[in-house]
């Protein structure tokens, strides 16, 4: 029983850690996909910064080709 917190939390970042990968893993497919400019540039950034990088794609390039209808 005294280690029940410590179960939790460990669990709760095992789920993180695995929302980020999958997000990172979804976003570095679209670019190899769909990124026709500035495709070395952005895999460079996923690579090296992980989740950031994978965040910066999809707020500075996703959902611009999104709104664009270029998706």
């Amino acid at each position: 029983m005294e280690n029940e917190p410590n179960t939790i939390f460990t669990i709760i970042w095992i789920i993180l850690i695995l929302a980020a990968t999958y997000f990172w893993w979804k976003m570095l497919f679209d670019c190899i996909n769909n990124e026709k400019n500035s495709k070395g540039v952005w895999i460079f950034a996923m690579i090296f910064f992980h989740f950031f990088g994978s965040v910066a794609y999809y707020f500075l390039r996703k959902k611009k080709r999104a709104t664009l209808g270029n998706y």
